[in-house]
């Protein structure tokens, strides 16, 4: 999915294209890759912390369902319908996670409230269909259009930043081992409301103080769930990219914030070296646990180096095309070719350990291992 997404840059600046879509390619990393990795993690993550049945094959086929119709409605540019098929991907999402909360408790299994993390959970939702109803009217005109520079962005970037801010600050501080039990919730709820407010303060045009309110919030999140904590210790690689990704969407929102007109460009900070290598750092962990190679982990494996050289030059890249107009697609297909090397690299390195299923035991003892270090109060 994220190669089809990086694909107009690269088949555009190379002449295999004629014509390309900067909406197509954002609809399709934000809206179809980066949920096709959501759906796994989310569907993994919530039947192991809550101690109830993994998605069916009806729920695993309904979520493929979805994403590739919005794919394949984002190739006919049936802009609208993609989107309709992700608010439908949201609706499942709630109730795949819904679905196990009350089996939960009907089981007498509940063990008190859940971390204040994942209160950005709902919120992520929230974002995501607010901002795509409102890019649909705004499309269809039923509304002043004026609101899509509100309402895209809100869809992409809000739902995306609150489920980073929710399964990113609870995971991510506890493989690091500098978690730390929220003093304050409220400062969570107060950063929600934030967050929220800085698509409202984009969308009047204030783009300066919507991406600088937006920079605001993440770094206070992070702050305050202790990803940015100082380490007491060594950090195995994968948990080192997993931090890093964070300061870069830190950093890439800043970046928009003090430098506006270059906004589109300095974003891709975020989006490549933020969002992009967390999904390779935390589906190794994933992968890898899951097969039972859970000790491989705290080696200094090649394909994670390979994976930081890739996407730091995408990367960079990608942002430095403002300094050369005259060469800018030239850049991009560069920035998407490393990206798309980068990616079957990582495939290729992980294509045995996909295929690798432990046994019941190994696999349980293995589990219960990773829940012990991610899901420690």
């Amino acid at each position: 999915m994220g190669t089809i997404g990086v694909s107009p840059w690269l088949l555009y600046a190379f002449g295999w294209a004629e014509t390309y879509s900067s909406f197509f390619h954002s609809s399709v990393q934000m809206l179809v890759y980066m949920n096709c990795f959501i759906t796994g993690f989310l569907t993994t993550f919530i039947p192991r912390v809550t101690g109830t049945p993994f998605a069916t094959g009806v729920e695993i086929a309904s979520f493929a369902l979805m994403l590739l119709g919005a794919l394949l409605f984002l190739y006919q540019q049936a802009w609208v319908m993609a989107e309709g098929c992700y608010i439908l991907w949201l609706v499942l999402l709630v109730v795949f996670i819904v679905r196990r909360i009350l089996k939960k408790r009907k089981e007498g299994l509940d063990a008190g409230s859940p971390p204040i993390e994942l209160m950005w959970i709902p919120w992520a939702v929230f974002h995501g269909i607010l901002g795509t109803l409102l890019l649909i009217l705004g499309q269809l005109k039923v509304i002043s259009p004026l609101v899509i520079r509100a309402g895209k962005p809100m869809m992409e970037q809000g739902f995306l930043l609150s489920v980073v801010m929710g399964i990113g600050g609870f995971l991510i501080p506890r493989i690091m081992g500098t978690y730390r039990p929220a003093k304050i919730p409220f400062v969570h709820l107060l950063c929600a409301a934030g967050l929220l407010v800085s698509f409202v303060i984009e969308g009047l045009g204030y783009l300066s103080w919507g991406y600088g309110l937006r920079a605001l919030v993440i770094t206070i999140i992070f702050y305050a769930t202790g990803i940015v904590q100082r380490l007491g210790g060594p950090l195995a690689l994968y948990a080192w990219l997993a931090r890093i990704a964070a300061w870069m969407i830190a950093l890439g929102l800043w970046a928009a914030a003090f430098f506006s007109d270059y906004r589109v460009a300095v974003l891709h900070i975020a989006f490549i070296g933020g969002f992009s290598l967390m999904t390779f750092a935390i589906a190794t962990m994933v992968v890898m646990s899951h097969s039972g190679a859970g000790e491989r982990l705290r080696q200094p494996l090649w394909i994670l180096w390979a994976v930081i050289c890739g996407i730091a030059l995408a990367v960079i890249k990608r942002t430095v095309v403002i300094f050369y107009p005259e060469i800018y697609f030239t850049f991009l297909g560069l920035a998407s070719s490393l990206w798309i090397i980068t990616a079957f690299c990582w495939l290729g390195f992980m294509i045995p350990y996909l295929l690798k299923v432990p046994e019941g035991d190994e696999f349980e003892r293995m589990h219960e291992q990773v829940k012990r270090q991610v899901v420690k109060p």
